[in-house]
């Protein structure tokens, strides 16, 4: 069986550098601008800012930058270094980060989730009316209906990450389809 460090790493560039790991294996430090960000958060959201702020710092170690402070944008993306593109998720109890030269891509997103269905009371929120009537059509038997919509939720928050600092502006889950 496919480990989830493999997993990703089979999803990547050769150019692109990545961290991943446990949550509670990735609690390094953090600068005091990110430390403002979470100053009021809970230990769970902290720990999972941490794990996320640490995995970056090693995927842009990787990609030769030094240790430098990730803050966080007014809509809440991370502040990645000029001339870099990267993205962070953890779900949980993995974190993980992806980080790439700008001049190689414009952009770079990453979901995780947890093997759980879909809540069914977010499908009107995550799915257009036709993802949800294909849904209902669906007979594949390898994938549940529920299965699907939770990769759809996923590839959706993953080009979401992708796309929302090249557009300067919030992209909902009706927009992508």
């Amino acid at each position: 069986m496919l480990t989830l460090p493999d997993a990703l790493k089979r999803c990547l560039h050769d150019s692109m550098t990545w961290s991943i790991g446990r949550i509670s294996d990735k609690q390094g430090a953090i600068f005091p601008v990110e430390e403002l960000a979470i100053s009021s958060a809970v230990a769970k959201r902290r720990n999972e800012f941490v794990a996320g702020r640490t995995c970056a710092r090693e995927a842009l170690h990787a990609l030769g930058y030094p240790a430098t402070a990730l803050p966080v944008e007014e809509d809440g993306r991370p502040a990645w270094p000029d001339g870099v593109v990267g993205s962070i998720a953890h779900s949980g109890e993995w974190a993980t980060a992806i980080a790439v030269d700008r001049g190689r891509f414009a952009g770079i997103g990453v979901d995780l989730e947890q093997d759980e269905p879909l809540e069914k009371d977010l499908y009107a929120m995550v799915l257009r009316p036709e993802e949800r009537q294909l849904l209902s059509q669906s007979t594949n038997p390898d994938f549940s209906a529920v299965d699907v919509a939770k990769l759809i939720f996923s590839i959706k928050e993953a080009s979401y990450k992708a796309v929302s600092h090249r557009i300067g502006r919030w992209v909902d889950f009706q927009d992508a389809s």
